[in-house]
């Protein structure tokens, strides 16, 4: 819940003791269906993305199946907290709404009434309303702190260049009639 200036303290709820440990399989935490990206990766034969890009193929599924590693190199025993960014209070029902669907789709965990675990990184959370909507985005601040020890900064750069309109059409022709972009 997203409390605004004056609004009453969160409901107390019993939390997980230390050592919180969590066996869930990350696949059933995704939408993606492995079964499915895999007919999908080796439809084809010899033209399929399988059959043409084996190893990103591979790594695609092994990230379905065991989560993405996203190399954090931070100091991992250390507390961040923050506080969180101003919401405009028409907005506070929204944001409260969609931090319990993810809560509840097991994407995020708490609130807590005691730390669930001995070092933790809370970043901050805001809101921006989406263009031309009632909508709202909400945002994870993880670049919170700008002091150099954010979540963000612990995470190296990696050039990851978007495929341009030219590149998606020429795959379609390579693989043919019936292919799907992904």
């Amino acid at each position: 819940m997203v409390r605004g200036r004056n609004s009453p303290p969160p409901l107390e709820r019993p939390g997980a003791k230390p050592p919180y440990v969590d066996s869930t399989p990350i696949s059933s935490l995704t939408t993606m269906k492995y079964d499915q990206w895999v007919k999908q990766l080796e439809s084809g034969g010899n033209r399929s993305y399988a059959s043409q890009h084996p190893l990103l193929a591979k790594q695609i599924l092994d990230g379905i199946i065991n989560g993405i590693n996203i190399d954090f190199k931070g100091d991992r025993k250390v507390n961040r907290f923050g506080f969180n960014l101003p919401v405009d209070f028409v907005n506070i029902a929204k944001v409260s709404e969609v931090i319990d669907k993810d809560v509840k789709a097991l994407k995020k965990a708490g609130p807590f009434s005691e730390q669930p675990f001995e070092f933790m990184a809370i970043s901050p959370i805001g809101a921006v309303p989406k263009k031309n909507s009632t909508k709202i985005r909400v945002i994870h601040h993880l670049s919170y702190p700008f002091d150099g020890d954010s979540v963000n900064e612990g995470i190296d750069d990696v050039y990851l260049p978007i495929s341009s309109f030219g590149h998606a059409a020429r795959a379609v022709r390579q693989l043919g009639k019936g292919c799907f972009l992904v």
